[in-house]
């Protein structure tokens, strides 16, 4: 067994990312399904990440838009204009240009897909996606939710973060959870939603 980052990272030095993200797409689609079909709310979201090179193939987001629709159809659930999937984008992706990304974005958007932005904080390009495109969540990079507590410098961008993404009603999700005192900490500063060992460990779809 590989980490996931190193399998990501080979996946990306062959180009074969469109590919993967495309099988990873489908599974959550139908893991969702599967859940919403058991009694599951259709306010629960399914969170997947695609990349530029995913994105840019035409070909892959028609079939994974056919896939969407048919699988909507099939749940037999009235969901309204707002589906329960949201892309991610992260930071570490390379774009050639954010007009292009948004083009490309669209289509799921118009379906009714959200966008979150993965490790917020990380990097540059965070606040460019943040400027320019339509996005529903932040996802607070891990390593400022677990250096919070040992500087106040940290702890007082995580709460800007918090402040900021509710003033623009952007959700938050703070990365790297993995204690009750992390958890009480971010609640009191705003932030919405939680990922990290102290919830729950990776499972498969």
């Amino acid at each position: 067994i590989i980490e996931a980052r190193d399998f990501v990272d080979m996946a990306e030095g062959l180009g074969l990312m469109a590919e993967v993200d495309r099988q990873v797409a489908r599974d959550v689609m139908r893991a969702c399904v599967s859940r919403m079909e058991a009694g599951g709310s259709p306010d629960f979201s399914h969170f997947v990440n695609v990349s530029p090179q995913f994105l840019a193939r035409r070909d892959l987001v028609d079939e994974l838009l056919n896939h969407a629709m048919n699988f909507c159809q099939s749940c037999n659930v009235a969901l309204g204009p707002v589906k329960p999937i949201v892309l991610e984008l992260t930071e570490r992706q390379h774009i050639v240009s954010l007009e292009k990304l948004r083009a490309d974005l669209q289509p799921f958007i118009e379906f009714g897909f959200r966008l979150a932005l993965d490790d917020f904080g990380s990097g540059y390009s965070s606040y460019l996606y943040l400027a320019n495109l339509p996005v529903g969540f932040l996802k607070i990079e891990g390593w400022l939710v677990q250096n919070m507590q040992k500087d106040r410098k940290v702890a007082g961008i995580v709460e800007s973060l918090a402040s900021f993404a509710r003033k623009e009603g952007v959700l938050t999700v703070a990365e790297h959870v993995e204690d009750a005192e992390t958890a009480r900490i971010l609640r009191d500063m705003g932030v919405d939603f939680g990922q990290g060992w102290y919830f729950g460990r990776p499972q498969l779809v």
